[in-house]
């Protein structure tokens, strides 16, 4: 397996970003102690929508007063505006049945965030960051996916693909029934630093130069806190976590570490699961310990020792 390493001053360097006042995110990535103001979240006013209702793409959903107003494949809620019911979380499956902040639409109804659900949608797209750590993560938790999940449809694709996500926030948009799979931190990732800048995530990461430190994003609360020097090639954290983008209704599946070696630690973990371990994962985030036990990376004579978990 081919890791990629970067040392900590390095990481620091890279992560820094006049947005925010922290420097690190699982690997690099920048992030703040508050959410970031109007991060990328499209700001769509229903009630100033000549339709009344906002669509998807964070844009006023087209007016209609019958099904033959509206494009092929949508249907005209409530006589007033056009929706594809398949793609929307606000009418998810039927006119009027809204997805809430802790659940993602399947494109056919609302199910909870949480990580043993990610096999209710029938595809996913697995994103590659060209960062090797965060790439090599991604290709087994992709691999893990498709064994744990029967019938599901994953590909892999460079960040950026068309669809995938917003070119400008990094917002995720591969929407209902179409799950976002990232390995590595918002360093290489663009989608999960703007799940946490935007505290759609369920957890995110500060690092003040001395500590680096997993928050829980509904309250703040701590989660872990782990000096800087003792996050090595041979010891790190990582979390898994499924969380949905509010306004395409992406379901976000992450895999990542507090810096390179926990990514793939966190990697090798999930693939070592067996299938049927998935459906007993309940929680909606898992936070773990990793310590290497030899010299050669994340194996099975490794300890990982769960953290917390909600």
């Amino acid at each position: 397996m081919k890791l990629l390493f970067l040392p900590v001053s390095m990481l620091l360097v890279l992560g820094c970003s006049p947005a925010t006042s922290g420097t690190s995110d699982g690997g690099g990535g920048p992030v703040d102690a508050g959410p970031i103001p109007d991060v990328g979240q499209p700001q769509c006013d229903a009630a100033a929508c000549p339709s009344g209702a906002c669509g998807p793409d964070g844009q006023c959903a087209p007016g209609c007063s019958s099904n033959s107003d509206c494009a092929s494949g949508e249907t005209c809620c409530n006589g007033a505006y056009c929706s594809n019911l398949g793609k929307d979380p606000q009418n998810c499956g039927a006119c009027g049945t809204a997805c809430s902040t802790s659940q993602f639409c399947s494109g056919s109804s609302c199910v909870d965030a949480v990580v043993k659900n990610v096999c209710q949608n029938a595809s996913a797209t697995d994103v590659l960051d060209t960062i090797d750590v965060d790439d090599d993560a991604g290709s087994r938790v992709g691999a893990s996916l498709t064994a744990a999940c029967a019938s599901l449809k994953l590909t892999s694709v460079p960040q950026g693909s068309p669809g995938t996500m917003d070119s400008t926030s990094g917002r995720p948009t591969t929407g209902p029934g179409n799950t976002y799979v990232a390995a590595g931190g918002g360093f290489g990732q663009k989608a999960i630093a703007y799940m946490n800048g935007a505290r759609n995530a369920p957890v995110f990461t500060v690092d003040d130069g001395a500590n680096v430190t997993l928050l829980r994003s509904s309250d703040g609360t701590t989660i872990v806190q782990a000096p800087i020097s003792s996050l090595t090639a041979k010891h790190d954290f990582f979390v898994v976590y499924a969380a949905a983008e509010p306004v395409s209704g992406t379901l976000v599946f992450a895999v990542y570490g507090l810096y390179p070696a926990g990514t793939a630690a966190g990697a090798y973990w999930f693939q070592s699961q067996p299938p049927a371990n998935l459906s007993s994962m309940t929680n909606q985030y898992y936070v773990y310990e990793w310590t290497d036990k030899g010299t050669d990376g994340p194996t099975a004579d490794d300890t990982f020792t769960l953290k917390a978990s909600n």
